[in-house]
Order: structure tokens, then sequence, then C-alpha cells
């Protein structure tokens, strides 16, 4: 249950990252780049800590 239960974590911690820097990234790139960090979830992240 657990290997399952990773499965639907990844795709949802992507959605996590996405969504409460939802709101930062909109304000700061417009909102545009949201599609693209989803790919970018890494990258993303640095981003915004660099920005914190």
């Amino acid at each position: 249950m657990k290997i399952s239960d990773q499965r639907p974590v990844m795709i949802r911690w992507k959605d996590t990252l996405v969504i409460p820097r939802d709101p930062v990234v909109t304000e700061e790139m417009g909102g545009t780049e949201v599609d693209e960090a989803d790919s970018n979830v890494g990258c993303e992240t640095e981003l915004v800590e660099a920005s914190s």
C-alpha cells in the first residue's frame, strides 16, 4: 500500500507546490510561469526560496 500511496503523492506533491505558491508566482511572474513551473518544480522551488 505504501508503494501505491507514493505514486499519487508524487502527483499531488507537484500540485501542492504550485497551489500554495500559485498566488506568489502569479504576482511575481504573472501566473504564466505556473504551467512551466509544473514541469520545473525543482527549479521553481529554488526560485521561490531565493526570492524569500
